[in-house]
């Protein structure tokens, strides 16, 4: 989702909801598909951490440069994540995973994988349909006159009611986790 000003990073608080609870003060987090960096943001703000972004957008992530300085936003896709070898521990790919094309999925995680230290975690962040889908649709949620109120959240899971002049609307935002633990020390 690309927001154009600072005052979004707040309003969208169901990443900080979902996923701030594993991520601890002065850890390193990665967000790929940042997009302007709202989320990571938000995370940053409410964890203390280190917040890096990726995404495949030029302008967005110039204009999150321009908006969260802290942040450090860079051109790139998931398949080739130019971090080194287990510098994160908390990768978040947000809405993003629906875009990747089928063949490439294993090597997006495996790039997760290496970038991830040993006990870090993978956040999965999208939709959660009514429905099984094979590769269901993004759900663009109006920008003007839109509220989005949390109705409440299980531990990987958030339901929100989002409501404009126009309509009425709840949709559940899940998050499954993965943990990566070294195996090969037990």
């Amino acid at each position: 989702m690309f927001c154009a000003d600072k005052r979004s990073a707040d309003e969208h608080s169901f990443a900080v909801a979902l996923d701030s609870k594993y991520i601890r003060q002065g850890d390193t987090a990665l967000e790929v598909g940042s997009s302007s960096g709202v989320n990571l943001a938000s995370i940053c703000r409410a964890t203390k951490c280190r917040g890096l972004g990726i995404d495949p957008s030029g302008e967005a992530v110039s204009k999150g440069q321009q908006l969260f300085p802290e942040l450090e936003l860079r051109v790139g896709t998931a398949d080739k994540l130019e971090f080194p070898d287990h510098s994160l521990d908390f990768s978040l790919f947000g809405f993003c995973l629906d875009l990747v094309d089928r063949e490439h999925i294993s090597r997006v995680l495996a790039e997760a994988d290496r970038c991830l230290r040993d006990g870090g975690w993978i956040g999965i962040t999208d939709f959660m349909p009514d429905v099984p889908a094979a590769r269901p649709m993004p759900i663009a949620l109006p920008r003007r006159h839109t509220s989005l109120t949390t109705v409440g959240c299980s531990p990987h899971s958030c339901t929100f009611s989002c409501s404009s002049r126009h309509a009425s609307t709840a949709l559940t935002i899940a998050s499954p986790l993965i943990r990566k633990s070294d195996c090969a020390r037990r």
